[in-house]
């Protein structure tokens, strides 16, 4: 019986090493700005500041597209639990059934009319309890690519290119 039990123990043992060694990995998350603006500018430029609440916000490029990473649910402007990316494009002049389709096909993005001529993309990321940081920039170029998707797809393709 004992002979039985040793590999198991065993198994125990090796299982909990991996688990502890996965909870000790470095993480990212929301309440960490500076951390996740070292990462966005490893795609291009990108600056931290204060939107007019206080909360953090970054304003940074992903190729030659300027974008925004807003912090949400932050607690007196710090300790936010999750982040939205946002792009947009002024005077593009997308027909509304265009953004359903985008919108209908697409996994983790939204598009919508800010105002009349103005959308916007947007992807909102939870980050509650953290990320690896090659999550997050996996993230980031996931947002990247979208953008640059939108931009052919929809933008481009409204104005006739």
């Amino acid at each position: 019986m004992l002979a039985l039990l040793k590999p198991l123990s065993l198994a125990a043992f090796a299982l909990a090493a991996t688990l502890g060694a996965v909870h000790a990995q470095e993480t990212v998350d929301a309440g960490k700005p500076e951390a996740l603006l070292t990462l966005l500018q490893g795609f291009g430029t990108a600056t931290l500041e204060a939107d007019e609440t206080g909360d953090p916000v970054i304003l940074g490029m992903l190729g030659d597209k300027p974008i925004v990473l807003f912090f949400r649910g932050c607690e007196a402007n710090t300790n936010c639990k999750f982040v939205s990316f946002y792009a947009r494009w002024e005077q593009a002049n997308v027909p509304a059934d265009q953004l359903q389709t985008w919108n209908a096909q697409s996994y983790f993005s939204r598009a919508y009319f800010e105002t009349p001529g103005v959308e916007v993309l947007t992807l909102d990321v939870n980050l509650f309890g953290g990320v690896t940081p090659a999550n997050f920039t996996d993230t980031i170029d996931w947002f990247k690519t979208t953008v640059e998707g939108f931009q052919d797809q929809v933008i481009d393709a409204a104005a006739g290119n």
